[in-house]
C-alpha cells in the first residue's frame, strides 16, 4: 500500500493489517518449507519435477513481497506511536 493509503486507516485497521500481513507470512514459510522437501527429495531421487520448483518459486516471491509492506505499516504505526 502507499503512505498515503496508510496514513487514511484507523488505527484498528491498521494493526489488523498489520496481523493479518504477519498471518500471511506465517503461511507462507511451512508451505515454502514442505514444498523444498518434496524438491528436494524428488531431485535427490532422480526426478525432476518442474511444477513443484516452479511453486516454491512463486510461493517464495509471494513472501517476499509482503515484507515491504510490512515494514510500511510498522513504520506508520510507530510514526502514531502505537
Amino acid at each position: 500500500m502507499k503512505k498515503e493509503e496508510l496514513k487514511e486507516l484507523s488505527n484498528e485497521a491498521l494493526q489488523k493489517k498489520e496481523k493479518s500481513t504477519k498471518t500471511l507470512i506465517g503461511i507462507f514459510i511451512p508451505i515454502i518449507l514442505v514444498l523444498l522437501f518434496f524438491g528436494v527429495r524428488d531431485y535427490l531421487n532422480g526426478e525432476a519435477n518442474t511444477p513443484v520448483t516452479i511453486i516454491t518459486i512463486c510461493s517464495i516471491g509471494g513472501m517476499v513481497i509482503l515484507f515491504p509492506e510490512l515494514k510500511s505499516i510498522r513504520e506508520e504505526l510507530k510514526d502514531r506511536n502505537l
